[in-house]
C-alpha cells in the first residue's frame, strides 16, 4: 500500500500532537503529589480522623486527607477545594459512612486557619509528619 505525502504529514502531525498532549500530562501543575502526614477531620463535634493519613496535595493548595487506594484510604477521608483567591475552600467528606468511597457530602464554604480549614459545622487539617 502507497502512503500520499499528505498521509504521512498528517500522521506525522498525529504523533507529535500525542506527544505533547503526554508531557502536558505528566507536567499538569494539579497532579497530586502524595505523602503521609498528621490529618485531623471533625465534622458537627465529632472527630473521625486524628493522626497520620494520606496526604494528597495539589498546586493551589487544594487537597484532600486520609484518601488512597482500598488498602491504604482511610476510614474516613475529605477533600479541600482552594478557590483561585485562596482566601476561601469547599469541602467534601465521605459522611458518616465509612464504607463510602466518595466524598459526597458538603462540608460547605471553608476559610484557612494555619493548617486547617474550618467553618462552623467542620475543621479539616493537613500537617507535614513529625
Amino acid at each position: 500500500m502507497r502512503h500520499s505525502l499528505g498521509s504521512r504529514a498528517s500522521t506525522a502531525v498525529g504523533l507529535r500532537l500525542v506527544a505533547v498532549l503526554c508531557v502536558g500530562l505528566a507536567l499538569h501543575p494539579g497532579v497530586a503529589h502524595a505523602k503521609v502526614g498528621g490529618c485531623t477531620l471533625q465534622v458537627d463535634g465529632r472527630t473521625h480522623l486524628d493522626g497520620p493519613c494520606n496526604i494528597d496535595l495539589e498546586s493551589g493548595g487544594s487537597f484532600s486527607i486520609g484518601t488512597g487506594n482500598d488498602r491504604t484510604r482511610s476510614r474516613y477521608f475529605a477533600y479541600v477545594a482552594v478557590e483561585k483567591d485562596a482566601g476561601t475552600a469547599e469541602g467534601s467528606w465521605n459522611g458518616a459512612d465509612p464504607r463510602s468511597t466518595h466524598a459526597h457530602s458538603p462540608l460547605g464554604a471553608l476559610r484557612r486557619e494555619g493548617a486547617c480549614w474550618v467553618n462552623e459545622r467542620a475543621r479539616v487539617c493537613a500537617r507535614a509528619a513529625p
